[in-house]
């Protein structure tokens, strides 16, 4: 998960459940902003910075959407208009269905 996408996310997260603590967490995810066609290792936020994403965020489907966005690499705006017929779970692992998209539909196995 990228640093601007967690920023964003906490930034919507602070102004919907009107908590100026998860802005300041936003706040403190320091972000390069030069002029740089590649990803950096240090706008890729660490195992440990999603985990404590994942325990501080607060609801079940905001530490649920927070995981998926990990591991699948994947976009809030792909996320969203996920329904639970969307999503089939095995013993190990789920696998997300996306619907619709410019290369068809298509499936992720998250584990």
């Amino acid at each position: 998960m990228y640093k601007l996408g967690a920023k964003k996310f906490l930034n919507y997260l602070s102004e919907e459940l009107e908590q100026p603590g998860i802005r300041k967490l936003a706040e403190s995810l320091k972000i390069n902003r030069g002029v740089v066609t590649r990803k950096l290792p240090e706008d890729i936020l660490t195992e440990e910075e999603v985990a404590y994403l994942i325990d501080t965020a607060t609801g079940t489907k905001n530490r649920a959407i927070i995981a998926v966005l990990y591991e699948s690499g994947g976009r809030l705006g792909k996320l969203i208009p996920y329904r639970v017929k969307d999503v089939n779970f095995n013993s190990h692992s789920c696998k997300l269905t996306f619907p619709k998209g410019k290369t068809g539909a298509r499936a992720i196995q998250l584990v």
